[in-house]
């Protein structure tokens, strides 16, 4: 009987031991269930932000299209490509932001991995890309679409190419015209829907630059240029080890990061510059941030000549002063063709997002650079530069 005993206890433990597994199990399958459920109802929400175009009627049965979703590129209310193009931390940023301003119009970018919100936050992969074209899945993407979607030009934001940071001369030097002119219309887009329960992975892609019908370049001093370049590494590499002590935001700094890009390089300088050239860089701190802008804008003009594209230039610092802002700004939006939304445009005049004048450059550097401008830009960007040659450069 004792036996007896025994083997029914165990078997009752037995039986209790796969109630428990099978209640884990089903559990486990009710929380991926309810995951699931949840990434489905965020894509299909998703989804519907981006179905239609809201229509609202005005003036004349008029539309005003608020750009939650892509239009057909045939649409009548579609807006035309127009560039808004510049070398790195030329002052894109602030141009958008006046323009958003005074207009209360969208503008798109080549960009689609950053939005803005209403409320003027820039998330950075956080949100689906919505390309501007329903034919054009790949770019240009709407960067502001809380805001009318423009019936004329949309300023389309684009850096190009050949201006990375801190990189090897083999990267950037003798870009060829379309190696640069596919920068011009490259993309990036993010779509979350797509990387569930993976890490946030964006993808690339290109339209035709035939889309693109005018430009607008941003110009700045190229020394505040090069100097904010280093400010603004000095924020994006600050985590990271030794670099705050050997690149402090100083001119201390400025130079010693200089000083190793010199001897890092110097073997590919040798190899890939001619002697002229190479003579002429030489004794300029960080010398190959300088050749890489001049050749930016000698190969933009040129790109910007055989597309025949109306061209108009906009000087960062006009537009910065409260002297020039207005004259400016109505030059840039009868260029888009655009109105204001307000009457008195300097009192919404942004606030200015830069760090310079920073003088990290001694007036010694300063007219090296001067001459170095004669020896490598082309005319035409010689001729849009001549502004800052002597005491301003």
């Amino acid at each position: 009987m004792s036996q007896g005993k025994g083997s029914i206890d165990s078997s009752v433990s037995d039986e209790g031991s796969v109630r428990k597994i099978k209640s884990i199990i089903y559990l486990k399958i009710i929380f991926m269930l309810a995951i699931s459920s949840f990434y489905f109802e965020m894509f299909l929400l998703g989804e519907k932000q981006n179905q239609n175009l809201v229509p609202i009627p005005g003036r004349n049965e008029a539309r005003r299209l608020i750009t939650t979703s892509s239009i057909p590129k045939a649409d009548d209310q579609a807006p035309k490509v127009a560039w808004l193009v510049s070398f790195p931390l030329s002052g894109s940023d602030y141009v958008v932001e006046v323009l958003h301003r005074i207009s209360k119009k969208s503008t798109a970018t080549n960009h689609g991995r950053l939005r803005e919100d209403a409320d003027g936050v820039k998330s950075y992969m956080a949100q689906k890309s919505i390309p501007l074209f329903v034919e054009h899945k790949d770019g240009p993407f709407l960067f502001s679409p809380h805001y009318e979607l423009p019936r004329t030009y949309i300023p389309t934001t684009t850096y190009c190419t050949g201006h990375c940071w801190d990189c090897y001369p083999g990267r950037f030097v003798n870009i060829s015209l379309e190696t640069f002119s596919q920068g011009c219309v490259g993309t990036s887009k993010y779509d979350p829907s797509k990387y569930i329960f993976k890490r946030k992975i964006s993808q690339k892609g290109t339209y035709p630059i035939s889309l693109v019908q005018k430009a607008a370049v941003i110009i700045r001093n190229p020394i505040d240029v090069i100097e904010e370049r280093f400010t603004y590494s000095t924020y994006t590499f600050a985590g990271e080890k030794e670099w705050i002590p050997r690149f402090a935001q100083n001119s201390y700094g400025f130079l010693n990061f200089c000083q190793e890009a010199e001897v890092k390089y110097k073997l590919d300088e040798v190899r890939v510059f001619s002697d002229k050239v190479f003579g002429s860089l030489k004794g300029i701190p960080c010398h190959l941030e300088f050749f890489k802008f001049i050749q930016w804008h000698n190969l933009l003009f040129e790109l910007l000549e055989k597309l025949n594209l109306a061209t108009h230039i906009v000087y960062y610092e006009d537009l910065a002063s409260n002297t020039n802002f207005e004259e400016t700004l109505m030059d840039m939006l009868f260029f888009f063709k655009w109105s204001r939304n307000i009457v008195n445009s300097t009192n919404h005049k942004p606030s200015l997002m830069n760090h310079g004048p920073i003088n990290y450059f001694s007036k010694g550097n300063r007219i090296k650079i001067m001459e170095l401008f004669p020896l490598i830009a082309s005319n035409t960007t010689l001729q849009v530069f001549s502004r800052y040659m002597g005491k301003k450069l």
